[in-house]
């Protein structure tokens, strides 16, 4: 089958879901549990995902500052914005792989600008897989027969890594010889030694800061979660809005998906079965936080069509 044939049929599988999702679902219930949103908490909601961009982009220009790159705040500010917002609208958020470009622009390597911008986002998967896993083991009850699975899971990507460090230079050159045409081999062996001198940089001060701007980070977010379950007469406690958001961005990483559909929805309804509330809530507060990220798209592309980032092709 076709790549580009196989990865459309991966992002169907989010599609279905959600459709055997609303078969089974009271729509009329759904649809009056919207129709009872309560706007002040809805759009207290909306404006915390400011403060939750600015301190990404504050992590951004640190992470850039380790690296010996000096760029202003501000000029970071519309960069990073319009990234994110082709992120929302991309499978995998890989529209944020434009902010490579803008650095390349700036007379950045390829390696050191990759690194700026895959390290921003490593951090956030971290952070949720930290905060997902103690938050199943709070719920030790519910997932207690999942768990052996979900240890057996960490368990292979810690050893994962733990290999791919070890065995680095092998799997480098495995990965040029099979996947990378012979002309771009050089440059992308190159980009990867870059890519790892960077990391071998990294201390343990500068990790645990990382992690504690990204978690002040995700807490406005998580706010913003609990604001729009309040919104609609919810009544989450921030600690289970929190266990929400984060599990449900580990299962979004699944390539199954566009923009959350089906998975979100799924993990709401699991998660609110063991919170106690029905599916009808779970799914009414995961249509609200999709219209959010609508929302906030489109917020983000007016700073991508003011000031658009050139995609040019750089040489090494």
């Amino acid at each position: 089958m076709n790549p580009l044939k196989n990865k459309l049929f991966l992002r169907i599988i989010g599609i279905i879901i959600f459709s055997l999702i609303l078969f089974k679902l009271d729509i009329s219930k759904t649809i009056d549990i919207l129709n009872q949103i309560n706007l002040k908490y809805f759009i207290m909601g909306l404006l915390l995902f400011i403060p939750h961009l600015l301190i990404k982009i504050y992590r951004w220009e640190k992470i850039l500052n380790f690296q010996g790159i000096r760029i202003k705040f501000k000029k970071l500010i519309s960069p990073y914005v319009g990234a994110t917002g082709l992120g929302i609208v991309t499978p995998w958020k890989v529209g944020e792989l434009t902010k490579v470009s803008y650095l390349r622009n700036k007379n950045v390597s390829l390696g050191t600008a990759s690194f700026s911008v895959f390290l921003d986002r490593l951090l956030d998967v971290c952070f949720f897989f930290i905060v997902g896993t103690v938050g199943m083991f709070f719920l030790f009850s519910f997932f207690k027969e999942y768990l052996f699975a979900i240890s057996i899971f960490l368990l292979t990507i810690i050893g994962t890594i733990i290999f791919i460090i070890y065995k680095r230079h092998d799997i480098t050159k495995i990965f040029l010889r099979l996947l990378i045409p012979t002309k771009l081999k050089e440059k992308m062996y190159h980009t990867l030694k870059e890519l790892w001198y960077e990391f071998k940089k990294m201390k343990g001060l500068f990790i645990i800061e990382s992690l504690l701007i990204t978690a002040l980070s995700w807490l406005f977010f998580y706010f913003e979660v609990y604001l729009f379950a309040l919104a609609l007469n919810i009544q989450l406690t921030l600690w289970q809005a929190i266990i929400l958001v984060s599990v449900t961005s580990i299962v979004n990483l699944l390539p199954i998906t566009i923009s959350g559909i089906g998975t979100r929805d799924a993990t709401f309804i699991f998660l609110f079965t063991i919170f106690g509330f029905s599916s009808e809530q779970a799914v009414a507060l995961s249509l609200l936080i999709l219209f959010m990220w609508i929302i906030n798209a489109l917020f983000c592309m007016i700073f991508w069509w003011r000031k658009p980032i050139k995609l040019l092709n750089h040489s090494s």
